[in-house]
């Protein structure tokens, strides 16, 4: 999406083999900021693998909002754009941003390059909302099973959404700790998203913030080998002992879950924008799931029941 206020450039395109855009964002959106440019990253994907790289990257000149890489091979790509900022003070700000407009890498519009000039590859740099009032939200995010020490995660680009829309409202980075907090949050409904490049992210339930209920604090996550998720959620693998078989996978039009013991009574199917796009009850035998409407791509199969929560993933062909 862009403003009526937004930048725009006229350049004459390059020619040869070169990925090229533009960066476009809105002024306003940076008041109380000091933008120096941007950077753009340019992020190899390999879809057999389902891999994403970053192989290249650039500044840009916020004179010019004109991006190119030179000389990539073919293949497809994502391309991010990132603001560059000086003694930053707004709460909401410029937010990175995938071609054309996403905020997430699951949703980003994929360039496929051939050796020759692939142009017009522009980043519509999204930006929160003003929020003022008494609420605040914190948190922590730490590295779990096959992911590091137990640590906390730095560095990491965190949401805050608000719960109805799922649009953004602010977005922060997590300290050297792993912590990160949101201030001056008006009353409402949100949930937090941890955003990082080829994870999948549960986000955190509804939070409230009220005028009797200012603050929501011990909002934590753990970031797995694949998936941030809630520490709340105590979601695991699945375990023998569970008696849960799911297949086929891939999928195309049914999943079966095979509840062979009853322990569990609940399944949701969650997307890689934390969004559930399926959820229904489970008896104990064979529970056929229709999948046919979802879109191609990867997800989260939760089941609930007595013995807590189990995660795996699948993927709809």
């Amino acid at each position: 999406c862009s403003d009526s206020t937004a930048q725009t450039f006229t350049v004459l395109p390059g020619t040869g083999n070169m990925i090229t855009g533009f960066v476009y964002w809105d002024p306003i959106a940076t008041s109380g900021d000091s933008l120096t440019g941007f950077k753009v990253w340019l992020i190899e994907h390999d879809a057999t693998a389902n891999t994403l790289t970053a192989v290249d990257s650039v500044n840009v000149n916020i004179n010019t909002g004109a991006y190119a890489f030179n000389n990539a091979a073919s293949g497809q790509y994502l391309v991010k754009a990132a603001p560059l900022m000086m003694n930053s003070t707004a709460s909401f700000g410029l937010v990175p941003t995938y071609h054309d407009s996403s905020l997430y890498w699951s949703g980003a519009n994929t360039i496929t390059h051939s050796s020759q000039l692939t142009s017009n590859k522009n980043i519509w740099i999204q930006n929160g909302t003003v929020t003022s009032g008494p609420g605040f939200v914190g948190g922590n995010i730490s590295s779990g099973a096959g992911k590091g020490t137990g640590t906390g995660v730095p560095g990491l680009l965190v949401f805050l959404r608000n719960s109805t829309t799922n649009k953004l409202v602010s977005s922060v980075y997590t300290d050297a700790n792993g912590d990160y907090t949101f201030t001056d949050i008006a009353t409402g409904t949100y949930n937090v998203y941890p955003e990082a490049m080829s994870y999948a992210t549960i986000p955190s339930s509804v939070l409230t913030i009220t005028g009797g209920q200012t603050s929501s604090t011990g909002v934590d996550f753990i970031q797995t080998e694949d998936q941030i998720k809630p520490k709340s959620l105590g979601i695991n693998g699945l375990k023998k002992e569970d008696g849960i078989s799911i297949y086929p996978n891939p999928a195309t039009d049914v999943l079966v879950i095979e509840n062979k013991a009853g322990k569990f009574n609940q399944v949701s199917i969650v997307n890689t924008l934390g969004q559930v796009v399926k959820q229904q009850g489970i008896d104990k035998g064979n529970n056929k799931i229709e999948i046919s409407a979802m879109t191609s791509g990867l997800y989260y199969v939760i089941i609930n029941g007595g013995e807590g929560a189990r995660s795996v993933k699948i993927s709809k062909k």
